[in-house]
């Protein structure tokens, strides 16, 4: 049996070295202590190394691995349901995604549209039923704020985390008045790896910034959270502005700090 809606029991990370996904794992360890945490993702040096990091911070924590590539759509949903059913998983967290450099190359973008729109929606769509089936579960999705508009140095990352967006509060709304939850996360310019060297964009952040803002999101049972919270007034602004003068709006290129 699962436990109670608000705690957790056994957690899955779906983007296993994704270093917001693992800012969240490590602020929900702290706080809930899961018995069972579980990284999904491609195999790798990093994710082993991850994985033996956590095994020393958390020792009463059983730690568990599931190969997962999300490129491999049509082949997710099976693999999804019995990695949720072999591990008891109560919480699920989408961390997975690449972002490309612009112009992307034919094979970047369709292995972009796979990791970031096709593989998620496939096993997100399987996660939310095996929760249906257990009567209760929470699925935490990371969107963008990039999914607001379009920009041409980012406009396929952007239409990725725009699709998973819109389908993420779509089966939220099928998911009203039931005990399965489902958080998305729009957060703005986070400093990681993966976005060295882009510039520094207002109100950038660090993923310790969304961890938190996740953690409250599902304290307070919200749907949808912006981090930082103020960057949903710039987004709707952003939004409006003519295009001319969207156009003109420029990051400043000073290189980012990795974690």
């Amino acid at each position: 049996m699962l436990k109670k809606t608000g705690t957790y029991r056994s957690l899955m990370l779906i983007g296993g070295t994704s270093e917001i996904g693992l800012a969240t794992v490590r602020e929900l360890a702290s706080r809930s202590k899961p018995e069972k945490i579980v990284l999904a993702g491609r195999p790798s040096r990093a994710l082993t190394e991850t994985i033996t990091a956590l095994k020393e911070e958390y020792p009463g924590t059983n730690l568990g691995f599931v190969k997962m590539d999300l490129t491999s759509t049509g082949d997710l949903s099976d693999k999804t349901d019995r990695a949720l059913r072999e591990n008891q998983t109560d919480l699920v967290i989408l961390a997975a995604g690449i972002l490309p450099r612009e112009p992307a190359r034919k094979e970047d973008t369709v292995s972009t549209v796979q990791i970031n729109y096709l593989g998620p929606v496939e096993v997100c769509s399987q996660v939310i039923e095996n929760f249906k089936n257990n009567g209760l579960g929470t699925l935490v999705i990371l969107s963008s704020a990039a999914a607001v508009r379009p920009r041409s140095d980012n406009y396929l990352y952007g239409s990725t985390k725009s699709g998973l967006d819109f389908w993420a509060r779509g089966a939220a709304e099928t998911l009203r008045g039931t005990n399965i939850r489902l958080l998305v996360v729009r957060p703005g310019m986070v400093e990681t790896k993966m976005t060295y060297g882009l510039g520094r964009a207002p109100l950038t952040c660090k993923p310790g910034d969304v961890a938190k803002a996740i953690l409250r999101g599902l304290e307070k049972k919200s749907t949808t959270v912006w981090v930082p919270a103020r960057i949903k007034v710039l987004m709707t602004v952003l939004s409006i502005l003519p295009g001319f003068v969207y156009r003109r709006l420029k990051v400043r290129k000073k290189p980012t700090h990795t974690q």
